[in-house]
């Protein structure tokens, strides 16, 4: 199994620099990489296990906790997951429910029962939170020990899809078209509606500043608070696909998946919203790549690590897919000085030089005189070398 978490080189660049100061530099690489986690593609069933021997049978909501274990809800075998990362490699073990039966019960690990759970959110204290959606519901389940005991939190909604989290209040996705609040109160939890009206919202996340967004099928909505009212605006649209969850990193920028296989990048600027395709080109598949050559198949579900990991479930394929973030380092001339830029989210790599690409070669960090503008950091080399290559290193 390849280790995800060993040495990343982002790109290099070869730098020709001479008394007309010439440039010229090839970019080895693009901004996401997709890898199969856990999973074996085209492949269904309910057995735990370690990377590729582990069975899932449509997942789709996900969730990352604090320790780095992701949660999934395994819709069609109506039980959760818990992927622990140990290593390079993800151990899966199933958290509650029983595999293939269907059911409304409370209760501990494998005596609870699920119908089709969609949406999963983690609180801080690592308790989860699940749309039970062929029940109606909002499901709990409790760390207790070694134990996971589930309770029902909730009831009465329609369809109930994307849950998230923040400040101890739960905000689901109802896809018949409202967006619910769920409010702790002593030992009770009050229901109400944030908003209403909406065609078919899937998908749910916050930030920080307890501002909601929210996916519908080809529109992202944000929700702002303004006292006990929230004031709703359409951000952007996303015409000729069907997004299906959306995700938050710690930079403000979202992440959606979709049926539609793609996976795209909603980037403030300024006041306006930017949006990027990171993975997938609209044909289904399973292949592993780089941005556009990579593959999806009905992904229902997404999340981030929040510095630029993205995790999505890809449904019919039956697998867990990462996409790891891969800056591409920039270069320009402005005078006699070279010009390197990359982005601010690549905060977690280094800026290395080395005068050759032999496998022997010696890369030196370059950290002295690094500047940040308009979104980058940016480094003006003033070496007169004839060659030079660059890259960013994590």
């Amino acid at each position: 199994m390849r280790d995800y978490r060993a040495l990343k080189v982002a790109n290099v660049a070869l730098i020709t620099v001479g008394l007309l100061l010439s440039l010229s530099f090839t970019v080895l690489s693009q901004p996401y990489t997709w890898t199969t986690i856990a999973g074996l593609a085209g492949v269904s069933g309910s057995a735990d296990g370690t990377n590729s021997a582990a069975r899932f049978n449509y997942p789709e909501g996900l969730a990352l906790d604090s320790a780095g274990n992701l949660y999934v809800a395994n819709e069609h075998d109506h039980t959760i997951r818990q992927m622990t990362p140990v290593g390079p490699d993800w151990v899966v073990t199933t958290v509650a429910g029983m595999p293939g039966v269907a059911g409304s019960a409370d209760g501990t690990n494998s005596n609870a029962r699920f119908n089709y759970p969609h949406g999963v959110a983690v609180d801080t204290a690592g308790n989860l939170f699940v749309t039970d959606e062929g029940n109606h519901a909002v499901r709990q389940i409790a760390r207790v020990g070694t134990n996971w005991v589930v309770t029902t939190v909730a009831n009465g909604f329609g369809l109930p899809l994307g849950i998230a989290i923040s400040a101890g209040n739960l905000y689901v996705a109802d896809q018949y078209g409202t967006i619910r609040m769920i409010t702790p109160v002593g030992t009770n939890w009050v229901v109400t509606t944030v908003a209403h009206g909406l065609a078919s919202p899937w998908g749910i996340t916050v930030d920080s500043a307890g501002n909601l967004f929210v996916m519908e099928p080809i529109r992202v909505w944000k929700f702002v608070p303004a006292g006990t009212s929230w004031v709703g605006t359409v951000i952007c649209s996303l015409p000729g696909v069907t997004a299906t969850d959306i995700a938050l990193d710690n930079a403000g920028d979202l992440y959606v998946s979709t049926s539609s296989c793609w996976i795209d990048k909603i980037t403030p600027a300024g006041t306006n919203w930017v949006i990027s395709t990171i993975g997938g080109n609209g044909q289904s598949g399973s292949t592993d790549g780089t941005g556009g050559a990579a593959r999806f198949s009905l992904s229902y579900g997404i999340t981030s690590d929040g510095n630029g990991t993205v995790y999505v479930g890809d449904s019919a394929n039956q697998t867990i897919r990462m996409g790891r973030f891969r800056p591409q380092l920039q270069t320009s001339l402005s005078g006699n000085q070279l010009l390197l830029s990359w982005p601010l989210a690549a905060s977690n790599f280094v800026l290395e030089t080395s005068g050759t690409l032999s496998a022997d070669a010696s890369w030196r960090p370059l950290t002295d005189g690094i500047r940040i503008s308009n979104g980058n950091f940016v480094l003006t080399n003033d070496t007169h070398a004839a060659t030079a290559f660059y890259r960013l290193r994590e």
